[in-house]
């Protein structure tokens, strides 16, 4: 993600919430410039304040840029327009797999009340299912490893140094990984984004928790589960992500509330390709009818 400001930017205060993340399609900003993680995955969006400030700076964004082999040429667009309608009748999906998995009490009640608040407001809630979910994760991993290694392969040999214990760790992982399973990978890929496609037949968005979990300490390299499931906190931050990773489709992330503790939390809406408008509608509606956006945190004394 890129963050962009016409203007300095007042920083947030101690214990507010999150800027609003906007995540566009694969193929409508440009990535030229832009040092790849994995170059079929990368995408290029802003980081603002406000869903109308989003709007604003995608729309300046978006349009073909030849330097970028998956940029697409689509008409341009002014993505403030529409954000007032509301979402009266606007379908939004609610998983109940994949997205609900391994989550945390706090986050799960926070995307809880973000759907009465949706409900509320006129929108209709449509339960979904998370289609090939159990492929997400490994077809997510191959792919962005396999690239990234590939990509920084030659500084990881003549500049070996540069790179943290994790990251040396993950890209060497990438060069283990077969060719063969990489193109296995792709081609779940196009099945997942396919079974996305009928998903989006029955819903407008779909809206889920954008990480299962709050900030975890500097220090804190694993998650613990109730149950006693373990899992790396890389890993777990990305894991609610992946659909729309995976697929290209565009989502954003809002703030819908904090923990007792005074960290925030993430909503993420996904949408169907290039229906950047629905989403940022669905994010406006649900912006204008709380007040997470600048609020201070509850912030304990420790």
């Amino acid at each position: 993600m890129s963050s962009l400001s016409s203007r300095p930017r007042r920083p947030s205060p101690p214990g507010s919430s999150p800027p609003w993340s906007w995540s566009p399609p694969c193929g409508r900003t440009s990535r030229y410039g832009v040092a790849s993680l994995s170059w079929s995955l990368d995408h290029v969006g802003p980081i603002t304040r406000s869903v109308r400030d989003a709007a604003v700076v995608l729309t300046a964004l978006a349009g073909h840029d030849p330097r970028d082999p998956a940029s697409v040429d689509r008409p341009d667009e002014d993505f403030t327009t529409g954000l007032e309608v509301g979402v009266q009748g606007l379908r939004i999906g609610v998983p109940d797999n994949y997205f609900t998995d391994d989550v945390d009490p706090q986050v799960a009640a926070a995307v809880a009340e973000a759907v009465e608040v949706y409900r509320e407001a006129g929108a209709r809630i449509v339960p979904v299912t998370a289609p090939l979910a159990d492929r997400y994760k490994a077809a997510e991993w191959a792919i962005m490893l396999s690239e990234a290694s590939a990509y920084h392969r030659e500084t990881m040999r003549s500049h070996y140094e540069l790179y943290t214990d994790d990251v040396r760790a993950f890209l060497e992982v990438g060069e283990t990984i077969l060719a063969a399973d990489y193109i296995d990978a792709h081609r779940h890929r196009q099945q997942i984004k396919a079974a996305w496609q009928r998903v989006f037949s029955e819903v407008d968005v779909v809206l889920a928790p954008t990480t299962p979990m709050p900030a975890v300490p500097a220090d804190g390299l694993t998650v613990e589960w109730p149950g006693g499931a373990s899992e790396y906190a890389t890993e777990a931050y990305t894991r609610l992500c992946i659909p729309g990773n995976l697929t290209g489709l565009p989502a954003i992330s809002v703030p819908c509330g904090s923990t007792t503790e005074g960290l925030p939390i993430g909503l993420q809406l996904m949408g169907r390709a290039f229906e950047e408008a629905t989403v940022l509608r669905a994010a406006h509606g649900f912006e204008t009818a709380t007040d997470h956006v600048g609020r201070l945190a509850p912030v304990t004394a420790g």
